[in-house]
């Protein structure tokens, strides 16, 4: 079954899609699962922002502050998930 759904809240994206295409200026600029194509920063070019996990997640990251390997996160849960393992080890 296929549902297109256009929403520009990027957590619940995150949270019900399987597979999200980005589109920009009538071109498909990302494709793929949400949790690829809503870190990737090429999209940030085009004006689509990135959620506010993503954007923490990612100075973590830069800072050597989250998990190595772990995707960056892009809801509240993935963000608790990966800075609570920081606590744990």
């Amino acid at each position: 079954m296929t549902v297109v759904m256009i929403e520009h809240k990027l957590e619940w994206v995150a949270k019900f899609a399987d597979r999200v295409i980005a589109l920009a200026g009538g071109s498909v600029i990302a494709d793929g699962r949400a949790s690829q194509v809503l870190t990737d920063e090429r999209i940030l070019s085009f004006g689509i922002g990135q959620t506010r996990y993503t954007q923490a997640s990612r100075q973590a990251q830069q800072s050597g502050l989250w998990p190595a390997g772990r995707s960056l996160a892009v809801t509240l849960e993935e963000a608790v998930d990966g800075f609570g393992t920081l606590r744990k080890g």
